[in-house]
């Protein structure tokens, strides 16, 4: 993918970056997926049509599908409801410092909250439920948690408009090497009562012991239950993004 830079004198583009409070490598245009139009914002990439594409994966091992009562909606750190803490603690940029670059380093950098003019443009990635694709720079040795967390909420053109997204199957897939291609695992993780402004939502499930280990890569993509039929999904409602976490990951 192709990514606009723009370059900013050096005391304002670090002026700019630590007033968002967290430290982000990459400089990007902030009208890059964060126009004053809703249905043209939607990040769209070409990983899960290019690298983990079809022809790419040598297996896919059965779906995993958790349960409403196996997802956590409570963020596991005292003192801090909206997650702030735990998203910088546990930001995937730490263990992998190359996740700090490109515009997909929204996802890594635990900014859970930048109030700017672009619709907290340095916070989040607006995905259509195609969803999109990601590939470490290396494997995932090993995770002590074994979790997979998921900071996200609804997206609209209208303030009023996320209501019509309450429910969620997010479809989560890990890619991990074998051989010249990928092995495949898919993850269905239920999502109800989706949090619609202010902060993200928070959504935890355990994975079984050893699932992450050669890890290279996850794939996003999401179903809505129950839409409204009213409600056009393809332009004026989404997923915002926030933060996908693999706590105590090391690469």
């Amino acid at each position: 993918m192709n990514t606009k830079h723009i370059k900013w004198p050096l005391t304002l583009s670090t002026v700019l970056l630590t007033a968002c409070g967290a430290d982000v490598a990459s400089v990007y245009s902030r009208s890059l997926y964060h126009t004053t139009i809703f249905n043209q914002n939607h990040y769209v990439d070409t990983v899960l049509t290019s690298t983990f594409a079809s022809d790419n994966i040598t297996q896919t091992t059965s779906a995993i599908t958790f349960e409403m009562d196996e997802v956590n909606q409570v963020v596991p750190t005292s003192n801090d409801a909206n997650g702030d803490a735990f998203a910088l603690n546990n930001q995937l940029s730490l263990a992998l410092p190359s996740l700090n670059y490109g515009i997909e380093s929204k996802l890594f950098d635990g900014i859970l909250y930048c109030t700017d003019s672009q619709r907290l443009s340095k916070s989040r990635l607006q995905l259509l439920p195609t969803g999109m694709g990601y590939r470490f720079s290396k494997p995932i040795l090993s995770s002590e948690d074994n979790t997979l967390g998921l900071f996200m909420k609804a997206g609209a053109d209208t303030d009023g408009g996320a209501s019509h997204i309450t429910s969620l199957i997010v479809h989560l897939s890990l890619y991990q090497i074998d051989g010249d291609g990928y092995e495949k695992i898919d993850l269905n993780i239920p999502i109800d009562n989706l949090v619609t402004n202010f902060y993200p939502g928070f959504y935890q499930v355990s994975l079984p012991e050893g699932l992450l280990e050669n890890t290279i890569g996850f794939g996003f993509r999401y179903t809505i239950v129950n839409p409204i039929p009213s409600n056009d999904l393809q332009t004026l409602t989404g997923i915002f993004l926030y933060e996908v976490l693999f706590p105590s990951s090391v690469f």
